[in-house]
């Protein structure tokens, strides 16, 4: 996986052949960038992408309002984790157990005072 500067263009612009991303697929996007870049070692680089997902996850789209998703919360949850930003991810966390207030597994993240040594998305 690679990224270059030109690639943030398809984040938000239509292409030729008239594709515009949905939200989901925009914050996604973001994420995995995200995750390429701590995978690389540049965290603040990851860390932006963190915050342009949180941010686009936390506003609003169009007249229909805001559009958020457990599952892309989990996945920036977990790059939270990995970024070493834990109180971040709790955040994540809680804006889940907002919209499934019976996810458990949510829960029981959230008491923990420390990240989880590892922590697997399935």
């Amino acid at each position: 996986f690679s990224a270059r500067e030109s690639l943030k263009s398809f984040f938000y612009l239509e292409t030729e052949e008239g594709y515009y991303a949905s939200e989901a697929e925009i914050i996604y996007m973001h994420i995995l960038l995200g995750m390429y870049y701590v995978r690389s070692g540049d965290f603040e680089k990851g860390k932006v992408q963190a915050r342009y997902a949180g941010n686009l996850l936390s506003g609003e789209w169009s007249a229909e309002g805001q559009f958020d998703d457990p599952n892309l919360r989990l996945l920036l949850a977990a790059l939270w984790t990995s970024l070493g930003e834990w109180d971040e991810a709790k955040v994540d966390l809680r804006k889940i157990l907002q919209q499934k207030t019976n996810a458990t597994y949510i829960k029981q993240l959230l008491s923990l005072t420390k990240p989880p040594k590892e922590l697997f998305l399935v």
